[in-house]
């Protein structure tokens, strides 16, 4: 449990480091330097485990790294068209998300899992939009956002089903390396390139250490 909040805490501040990012990158550029900056980060912290890469974390990972990327590119698409409060509430409905889909697939929640689902987007909806940052309209921001939940939702089913039968660490290795691979190809497009300056580079550095060890490899 510990873990979790510890978890909720780095991802609601990334979305300040995204924005902040997403001044002096490129969406694509966002996502493949955060990527390899986490494998980077998981490789130094995998480098003594000797049991060896099972194909379920190959598998796993590269599934989940593909969820990662389309719901990393979504949300950094559309916390530049909105602000960071009303991005981090409306990626929340992955908590709605996750059941409704688990139940799709044949997991049934409780009904504790649905009321702790609607209690959880009630207090995020409270300490991120009632604190007048700015009330959700259905812009073209909020749109990419939710569609970034979707993934997310995806995602962490993905890990639900493989993680349990081989070693996280290495599950996450692959599934930041899948992300940053798949992402890379992109960041050679002419608006990425035309985004990328030594300044830019300099004053946008800190928020992509902060969302590649933090975020998505812590």
């Amino acid at each position: 449990m510990l873990e979790l909040v510890l978890c909720t805490l780095i991802w609601g501040a990334a979305f300040i480091a995204q924005k902040a990012g997403s001044e002096h990158f490129g969406p694509f550029t966002v996502i493949c330097g955060r990527e390899f900056l986490a494998a980077a980060f998981l490789l130094c912290c995998a480098v003594r485990r000797r049991d060896g890469w099972s194909r379920t974390a190959l598998v796993g990972g590269t599934l989940s790294g593909l969820f990662i990327f389309a719901g990393e590119l979504c949300q950094q698409i559309g916390v530049t068209r909105t602000t960071p409060g009303v991005a981090a509430f409306l990626t929340t409905n992955y908590v709605l998300l996750v059941p409704l889909f688990g139940s799709v697939l044949g997991k049934r929640p409780g009904w504790g899992v649905w009321g702790g689902a609607v209690l959880a987007l009630a207090g995020t909806y409270l300490l991120c939009i009632g604190t007048g940052e700015g009330r959700i309209g259905v812009g073209t921001g909020e749109l990419w956002v939710l569609l970034c939940a979707v993934f997310f939702a995806l995602q962490i089913l993905v890990v639900e089903r493989f993680v349990r039968d081989c070693d996280p660490l290495k599950f996450s290795l692959v599934q930041v390396t899948a992300a940053g691979l798949v992402a890379l190809p992109f960041v050679f497009l002419p608006g990425e390139l035309s985004r990328m300056s030594w300044s830019g580079t300099v004053h946008g550095l800190p928020a992509l250490l902060f969302l590649g060890i933090a975020a998505s490899g812590l």
